[in-house]
């Protein structure tokens, strides 16, 4: 072994390994607690943040949020994935037949795309190595085939046919469909969107009750 070699850091030695234990240990010492602090997102234990990364994107549980009391929550979900899907349509070109415009209006493509969102949120984190995009675009080829099968039996691909689902229908209190057909074009499209989520949640786009 060579001097520079002997002065590297060894990644695998007794201190590193020590001390990876002792964050990991502090971080079960607070989840068993119930500490509602998070090592990731709040400041401490910056080592232990690096390590987790974007391990701090939680899955999103429509099913909680729906039924949550207070809707802020729900209605800023909605709208933060509304305009990653305006970002995504745009970006990949993608056409109707992939993501209709009324995507919202139906259960089995929110959560698809909520899916898919989710997992570009982690794969694309400044933390992850260069080969997370690649793999995000392997779970973007799967999730393309799924998003054409619901599309399909939705029967939104076209103008004819359509049928929202009759969860978001009774959600809301009123006919999705209620031929206010949204547009093509993002600046169509939006306030569309957004007049359905203040509707469906009671919260305006300020975050106030509507």
């Amino acid at each position: 072994m060579t001097s520079e070699e002997s002065q590297k850091p060894n990644l695998y030695g007794p201190e590193v390994l020590e001390g990876v234990g002792a964050m990991v240990a502090d971080l079960m010492g607070e989840l068993e607690a119930g500490s509602d602090a998070s090592p990731a997102t709040d400041g401490a234990d910056t080592g232990l943040a690096q390590m987790l990364g974007s391990l701090a994107v939680a899955p999103v549980d429509w099913r909680e949020l729906e039924a949550a009391p207070d809707q802020t929550a729900a209605a800023r979900t909605w709208r933060d994935l509304g305009a990653w899907v305006v970002w995504l349509t745009g970006r990949y070109a993608l056409k109707r037949v992939l993501v209709p415009p009324c995507w919202y209006l139906h259960g089995a493509l929110v959560e698809e795309l909520t899916a898919l969102w989710g997992a570009w949120l982690t794969m694309y984190d400044r933390t992850q190595p260069a080969s997370s995009m690649i793999v995000w675009h392997r779970e973007y080829e799967w999730a393309r085939v799924r998003l054409r099968e619901w599309v399909g039996e939705a029967g939104c691909g076209t103008e004819q046919n359509h049928t929202p689902d009759e969860q978001q229908r009774t959600w809301i209190g009123q006919p999705a469909d209620d031929g206010r057909r949204p547009g093509r074009s993002p600046e169509e499209w939006w306030p569309v969107f957004d007049a359905w989520v203040t509707a469906a949640t009671g919260i305006a786009a300020d975050g106030q009750a509507a």
